[in-house]
């Protein structure tokens, strides 16, 4: 994996990489821009407020001021690194957008991947800061900061899951995606 900055994402032509498209691609079909942005944040929202119940049925006894907070800025700076565990599933050029506007931080590469390779990096960065974290607050309530940060964690990675069930419903056993612009494709 080589990492770059490509600095500041507007629209696709900010994109450092292209590729040509493959000929027999198809596009994954997304939602409109609007719905996938509210259904991606409420999702996340309501994942959050589940999973943080929980959080105060298991581990109230052991709640603190202290502990919230913690669990909640350490579930923000995340983000970063969330991107990077994205990068480094990456075998060859990855850049690293910013786009203030939208309120994003992304990485994009334009090389192959199969199903299980592309969930596999979708779902890795959400396992290892929100899943672990989580079952183990589940198992030590006493550490009432991981239960937050772990749930923070996992609901901040609802558009990795959306994009996983993307993958999941409309690309065959056997085939390829890749990204042109900002669409993923696949082919066969």
């Amino acid at each position: 994996m080589r990492l770059h900055y490509g600095g500041t994402y507007i629209t696709d032509a900010d994109l450092k990489m292209r590729r040509d498209p493959h000929p027999d691609a198809v596009e994954i079909k997304d939602p409109d821009t609007r719905s996938y942005v509210v259904v991606s944040n409420l999702g996340g929202v309501l994942l959050m407020i589940l999973l943080g119940a929980l959080v105060f049925v298991f581990g109230g006894d052991y709640f603190t001021r202290h502990a919230l907070i913690m669990g909640s800025a350490l579930g923000i700076l995340t983000i970063f690194p969330h991107e990077l565990i994205h990068a480094m599933c990456f075998r060859k050029h990855v850049f690293l957008y910013l786009s203030p506007a939208r309120y994003l931080i992304f990485v994009h590469g334009t090389e192959d991947f199969s199903k299980a390779r592309f969930i596999y990096m979708k779902i890795l960065p959400n396992i290892i800061f929100g899943l672990i974290p989580y079952v183990a607050f589940l198992f030590r309530p006493e550490i009432f900061g991981l239960g937050v940060f772990g749930t923070l964690c996992i609901g901040m990675g609802f558009r990795d899951y959306i994009n996983i069930i993307k993958v999941i419903d409309q690309m065959p056993r056997g085939a390829k995606t890749y990204l042109h612009g900002l669409r993923s494709y696949w082919y066969l």
